[in-house]
C-alpha cells in the first residue's frame, strides 16, 4: 500500500492500517514485512501474493475456483476472521471482507488482507 499524498485522513487510515497488522500473525493473513515514513511518503510492505485475487478465480476463471476449494477457502478465510475477533490483544474487525481482499498464497491457500478500514476494539 502506497500512500502519495498523505492529508489527515489518509494519514489516520494509514496509522489504523500500521496499529491493527503490525502486532498479528496468522496463517489465513497476509504478513506485513515492514513499513516507510519519511516526509510525505508512506508505505506498507506486505509478502507477496503472486496468485491475484479470489476475486480474479471466482468471476474471471470460474474453473480455476472448483467448489471443493470454495468450501475450504470459506473455512480458512473464517479461521482468519475468528483470530482477528478472538485472537488477538483487542479484537479486529475488518470491515471490508471480499473476494478482491482475499489472495491466495502459492499453494492457493487463501490470506484476508487491506486492513485500511478495521477497527480496533478495546473493553471499555
Amino acid at each position: 500500500m502506497k500512500l502519495d499524498h498523505p492529508d489527515e485522513f489518509r494519514e489516520k487510515k494509514f496509522m489504523n492500517e500500521l496499529q491493527s497488522i503490525s502486532p498479528i500473525h496468522h496463517r489465513n493473513l497476509v504478513h506485513m514485512i515492514g513499513y516507510y515514513k519519511e516526509g510525505k511518503h508512506r508505505m506498507l510492505v506486505f509478502e507477496f501474493m503472486r496468485g491475484g485475487s479470489v476475486s480474479s478465480f471466482i468471476f474471471g476463471h470460474p474453473k480455476m475456483a472448483p467448489w471443493t476449494w470454495r468450501a475450504k477457502a470459506t473455512i480458512s478465510i473464517a479461521r482468519g476472521l475468528e483470530y482477528l475477533h478472538y485472537g488477538c490483544t483487542f479484537p479486529i474487525i475488518h470491515c471490508n471482507i471480499k473476494p478482491s481482499n482475499i489472495l491466495p498464497d502459492h499453494k492457493m491457500n487463501p490470506m484476508i488482507t487491506n486492513f485500511g478500514i478495521a477497527k480496533l476494539l478495546s473493553d471499555q
